[in-house]
């Protein structure tokens, strides 16, 4: 009450400051108006000679570091959209095909909790200790919202899917997306044999609705302790806003258990793994990848090391304030670990390890067998003061716009150019822009 009470105070006072502009000499020249007025105004008054200035473009001017400020705030809230827009769209299927209730209040009250962190300084991560406390757990409020919904909305369809029949037990795969997808899926089972057994080889079948023997891979469980848990990764190919059904039958061997689909060449200084559409070299020195080549086009897409661990320069407080770019390397990461981690049927992954005084980067790269591009994953401890960390990937530009994926759309630059309207910034928002949507870069 007493906020709004003082809030009411200054919109009176300002509009009677306003309401007499003779006596306030430096609101002579203002008058107030709705948005639509404001610009009819601007563009009757323009002077076809000299128009007025435009910049067609996001704006970030200030306070740069907030990009990365407090991490699990961006984390979170990126999680917390696509999750539930994921279990929007599951719910709405549910209720057309199956007659689900569609949890509307439920969504409405999580979206409210995850707009509101939108708000300065929350997403930004620089409000203090208590208030990033509280939006964390509004955070969780609303990914147990979108996690509930996506269960029921799956539950309730897959009731009326007939699985009985057939070997083994039926797995059903859900695709939320408006376009069909061929992509690896890894799911887990539970190995309940005798702990004497955990050495011998596991064996396991996938099958899909025509009872054609699938390539499955065994790979790391998220339970670490001893072999009570099976992890397996297959390709599954799954129709736009649909489902499709697959057979695992447990016990018997796969007749695609010794296939391999990427070969591997290791050198002193290097390892190559590739398909038969990539050809992929890292650099056991300093765990880079020096060669990423696109075999069909014969283009190599990087021009120098890719992935390699910078150390940059941040003399900056939490927000950046001053900054125009990190672009001062001072340091790389080294020390490098590069080795095969895994090698099957699906897919093969390369895990590069590297250090920083007692920081390091771990990059697990993963190569489809089927693909045309190369997965990575990332897990970074970073334990040094008034530094930052930097994956930097100089890709080769073949044409004049390149895509790459942000929130909420897929973002398209037409060059490489300042973030500052008006003119050139030598050191500028260039360096810093381009490198963070390369980082996310797609090769189409």
């Amino acid at each position: 009450m007493a906020l709004a009470t003082m809030v009411a105070a200054q919109q009176r006072s300002i509009s009677a400051r306003l309401s007499r502009p003779a006596a306030t000499p430096s609101f002579r020249r203002w008058s107030s108006a709705i948005p639509s007025v404001f610009f009819a105004t601007i563009r009757n008054g323009e002077d076809p000679r000299q128009p007025l200035p435009s910049w067609h473009d996001d704006l970030q001017l200030n306070a740069p570091g907030c990009y990365s400020a407090h991490s699990e705030i961006k984390r979170l809230n990126r999680q917390s959209e696509h999750l539930l827009l994921q279990a929007e769209r599951l719910s709405a299927l549910a209720a057309l095909r199956v007659g689900a209730g569609y949890p509307a209040t439920e969504f409405r009250r999580a979206w409210e909790n995850v707009c509101f962190n939108h708000f300065h300084d929350i997403l930004c991560g620089v409000a203090i200790r208590e208030a990033l406390q509280e939006a964390m757990e509004t955070y969780g409020q609303a990914l147990n919202t979108a996690r509930q919904a996506t269960r029921y909305a799956i539950q309730r369809i897959a009731r009326k899917v007939a699985t009985s029949g057939g070997e083994g037990t039926a797995l059903l795969v859900f695709n939320s997306h408006s376009w069909a997808v061929r992509h690896g899926v890894t799911f887990e089972l539970w190995h309940d044999i005798d702990k004497s057994l955990w050495t011998q080889p596991i064996h396991l079948r996938v099958t899909d609705g025509a009872g054609c023997d699938l390539p499955c891979q065994i790979g790391f469980t998220s339970g670490k302790i001893g072999k009570d848990r099976v992890a397996v990764t297959f390709l599954a190919d799954v129709p736009a806003f649909g489902w499709r059904q697959y057979r695992v039958i447990y016990g018997q061997e796969s007749p695609h258990a010794d296939h391999r689909g990427a070969s591997i060449q290791q050198r002193e200084d290097w390892l190559q793994v590739e398909n038969a559409q990539l050809r992929v070299c890292f650099s056991l020195r300093d765990g880079c990848i020096t060669e990423l080549l696109h075999k069909q086009s014969g283009i190599c897409l990087l021009h120098g090391g890719g992935a390699a661990g910078l150390v940059i320069d941040d003399p900056t407080d939490t927000w950046g304030h001053g900054a125009t770019a990190f672009d001062e390397v001072i340091g790389r990461f080294g020390n490098a670990e590069v080795r095969v981690v895994q090698n099957g049927p699906t897919h093969i992954t390369i895990r590069s390890r590297t250090w920083f005084g007692a920081s390091w980067i771990q990059q697990d790269f993963k190569l489809y067998h089927h693909s045309d591009y190369l997965e990575v994953a990332v897990k970074l401890f970073w334990g040094e003061q008034n530094k930052d960390a930097e994956a930097r990937v100089p890709y080769r530009a073949f044409c004049a716009a390149f895509r790459c994926r942000i929130g909420w759309r897929c973002h398209v630059e037409t060059r490489r150019r300042n973030r500052t309207p008006g003119g050139d910034n030598p050191r500028g928002g260039v360096h810093q822009h381009a490198n963070k949507l390369v980082a996310e870069l797609h090769f189409l």
